[in-house]
């Protein structure tokens, strides 16, 4: 019995030995991980289940012509917005289910009535923005649309009980006209609803700059008003006309070109993009009335000879500067950042999404911006409170929009209808932001070769020890 209590005391003290080997490998496996390791950025696309396919075009994937998409509020349910395969024909809204494997498509309906529109890049820029509401269980879908070179709409649908549209319950909220007659470029860039309730209809310029700096005019501008379960519009009470200015009631900013993306970070205050022309990008920040952000002091085009020095008629102090902005350049440190890029004179800038707190993303990066370049592939992550200040984050080119999902992940759409491609790799994926591990210091952990011949080492002390204490006994 001597021999086999001290036998047992050298096995509990190896086993000891073990177990703090096994706790220390644990430990060290994360011990790399810091403030100076690579984080990976990866797009995770999802598969598409259905008879959504470009049949004409075999090598075309589902959703190449898709241009914007929406999450039905408490659902797994989202709505993509797309020209219709036939540039002549009408715009469509498809319905799908998200699900574990993919998405699901429910359907697709054809929004008729857009009159002499033409979607063909050549053509024009007529995105398909949508907003989603859900009143008293009713679900409300509103659509902006371009009809004709100088008129917008925006209409508003109901969802049957599979979230699919009913066209029937068409119903015209704003007709927003330009006295623009040659291009139907440029118009409504995004419809959101905000957090109080109020719908805001970024709006551009439709190729006149002269209707950005024109306080009457609905183009060049931003929105805010309210729309009642009628239908019908309630200006916002903290515009500009409400307030007493010689504004159109629906104006609540001015002075931009094409604000095509927005996003909200707080009630009343968001962030979006303007696309430039030939100069400069730039992340803008609205958060009270009457703001105007200087486009239409300065032309372009027919436009140039209006104001060929860019001077404001009474100074430029009133006008509101972006807190981010980068040159259309092949010099571009942006460009140069993203390997990847496609680099091009041309760009356009596209907001994604805030990323939101919880356990999916990194807590380092909770509340700063995703944003990107249609035309150059890059993505980027921006400090909402930092000014001009931004890190690139990864490449994925021809994202025309990102929301955030039931789950909790950001979901970015890809589009295949591009004015420079470097893909076709439409669709949908969801992002996700995490850690290098070929980063990790391979000597400050064990790896799983290590740890199986360990594993296995002390199976076979304790079955050796096992059969000696047997024999001894």
């Amino acid at each position: 019995m001597h021999k086999k209590g001290k036998f047992m005391r050298d096995l509990s003290v190896a086993t000891l030995i073990l177990i703090l080997l096994f706790s220390s490998g644990g430990q060290l496996a994360q011990a790399g991980v810091g403030e100076d390791s690579e984080e990976r950025f990866q797009y995770n696309a999802v598969r598409t289940y259905g008879e959504h396919l470009d049949t004409g075009v075999w090598f075309r994937p589902a959703l190449f012509h898709s241009v914007d998409f929406e999450f039905i509020p408490d659902s797994d349910l989202l709505l993509i917005s797309e020209w219709p395969l036939d540039p002549h024909g009408s715009p469509v809204i498809s319905t799908w289910k998200l699900n574990d494997t993919g998405i699901v498509e429910i359907g697709t309906v054809e929004l008729a009535g857009n009159d002499s529109v033409v979607y063909d890049y050549a053509s024009n820029q007529c995105g398909i923005p949508m907003a989603v509401r859900v009143v008293e269980g009713i679900r409300e879908v509103f659509v902006g649309k371009c009809i004709t070179k100088h008129s917008h709409h925006i209409e508003k649908y109901l969802l049957d009980d599979e979230g699919l549209i009913i066209p029937s319950s068409k119903q015209l909220i704003l007709n927003i006209t330009s006295i623009a007659s040659w291009s139907q470029f440029h118009g409504i860039g995004e419809i959101e609803f905000g957090r109080g309730g109020a719908l805001w209809v970024f709006n551009g310029y439709n190729n006149w700059a002269l209707q950005a700096q024109d306080n009457h005019s609905l183009s060049g501008s931003i929105l805010k008003f309210n729309i009642d379960m009628n239908g019908t519009i309630v200006h916002a009470d903290d515009s500009p006309h409400s307030q007493g200015m010689d504004w159109n009631p629906l104006v609540y900013a001015k002075g931009v070109r094409m604000p095509w993306k927005a996003v909200e970070i707080s009630e009343n205050e968001w962030l979006f993009g303007d696309v430039g022309t030939v100069g400069i990008e730039e992340i803008n920040r609205v958060n009270r009335s009457g703001m105007n952000f200087g486009y239409g002091y300065w032309g372009e085009g027919i436009d140039a000879e209006w104001n060929e020095t860019g001077e404001c008629p009474e100074g430029c102090e009133h006008l509101t500067d972006a807190i981010l902005s980068y040159e259309h350049s092949v010099e571009n440190p942006f460009f140069e950042d993203d390997s990847e890029s496609l680099v091009s004179p041309n760009a356009a800038i596209m907001i994604g999404e805030i990323i939101p707190e919880g356990e999916i993303y990194p807590e380092h990066h909770w509340g700063k911006l995703i944003f990107s370049d249609f035309i150059g592939g890059w993505l980027r992550l921006f400090d909402v409170e930092s000014e001009n200040e931004s890190q690139h984050l990864g490449h994925l080119g021809g994202v025309v929009d990102m929301e955030i999902g039931p789950n909790g992940y950001i979901y970015a759409l890809r589009t295949g209808v591009q004015v420079a491609q470097d893909h076709s790799d439409a669709g949908l994926g969801y992002i996700t932001i995490g850690i290098e591990h070929s980063e990790i210091e391979e000597e400050s952990s064990f790896g799983f070769i290590d740890l199986s011949i360990i594993m296995l080492g002390a199976g076979a002390i304790i079955i050796i020890a096992y059969r000696k204490i047997s024999n001894s006994e």
